[in-house]
């Protein structure tokens, strides 16, 4: 009997489309850490050189999180667990009240001292690098989740809870600057302040591993809860070197996962004025002789800035 190709054409649509609009979040640690920083994670007029990575090899990757409520499509994932696929992964849907491993990594000295007052922090994974941005402006989208929401959040707040943060180093910033700050005041992204109660905005309920509909699809990941989707930003001086950590480790004990999404190609540089730097804004940037031309990596070039001042920057892309 011969099927109608009409019909034929329907079933095999449905099987395509079910096949690749399927939600789920989807992790891959075959990339290096230099190769996530460099194809996962900046954008144009960066260069970035240097990149180390500290923790376990299975609490770093990439991901793709397409028709899930995550609100990041792509990009990077450390945790202070695993991102691997399996019952402790970050992978929906939330069927676990408190999912997560102990991954046997130290903790982090610098979100220890500059976060939770010497509070002792376990399972780190930390990601650094030197960059060179040819603005005064550095930006990076981010979800910030974790199995620690809602059992640790207000109105039963842990000093315990998990922590993170985009340290900034170098010219003009004194210390170490948090770049995950809440969007309009100067106070660090965390369980304790983004949560159903204070900054709710900024926050995205994902049930609590036994709640319909969360525990039964895929399209809502492990988390228990997340931030929406956030920019980090930092004035700098554009052609100085700078040091970028990105740490991300847990609190008091080694129990139940956070992981920080990194959206693909968003650690980026934005031409504005240098409110931190004398309100220089650069203009133009000129090549050895005198030619206009624009960022390139591994090259002299000359910044020209609106007040008549120039610098003379050699960047170098690792």
């Amino acid at each position: 009997m011969r099927m109608n190709w009409s019909v034929a054409f329907i079933l095999f649509f449905i099987l395509f489309t079910s096949l690749f609009s399927r939600s789920q979040l989807i992790t891959d640690t075959a990339q290096t850490p230099v190769e996530l920083v460099l194809y996962s994670l900046i954008d144009n007029n960066v260069s970035i050189f240097n990149v180390e990575y500290t923790g376990s090899s299975q609490a770093i990757g990439s991901f793709t999180a397409m028709n899930t409520n995550l609100g990041i499509e792509e990009g990077i994932v450390l945790t202070t667990g695993t991102v691997v696929s399996s019952e402790n992964g970050p992978q929906g849907p939330n069927n676990a009240g408190g999912s997560g491993m102990d991954n046997g990594s130290e903790g982090s000295e610098l979100l220890s001292n500059e976060v939770l007052d010497g509070l002792p922090t376990f399972n780190a994974a930390i990601l650094e690098f030197d960059f060179i941005s040819n603005t005064g402006k550095i930006l990076l989208n981010y979800v910030f989740g974790s199995e620690e929401y809602p059992e640790f959040a207000p109105p039963n707040s842990s000093s315990f809870n998990d922590a993170f943060g985009f340290f900034i180093t170098g010219p003009g910033i004194d210390g170490y600057y948090n770049m995950a700050t809440i969007p309009g005041i100067d106070v660090p992204v965390s369980i304790n302040n983004v949560n159903l109660i204070s900054n709710s905005e900024y926050f995205v309920e994902n049930g609590d591993g036994n709640t319909s509909p969360y525990n039964g699809s895929e399209e809502y990941i492990q988390y228990d809860g997340f931030t929406t989707k956030l920019k980090a930003e930092a004035m700098i001086e554009a052609g100085e070197i700078y040091h970028l950590t990105i740490a991300i480790a847990d609190a008091g004990d080694a129990s139940w996962d956070s992981g920080v999404f990194m959206e693909k190609n968003s650690l980026s540089a934005s031409i504005t004025d240098l409110e931190n730097n004398n309100s220089k804004k650069l203009v133009q940037i000129l090549d050895p002789i005198g030619r206009k031309t624009v960022f390139k990596p591994n090259t002299f070039l000359i910044y020209v800035y609106d007040d008549g001042s120039t610098d003379r920057i050699f960047s170098i892309e690792y």
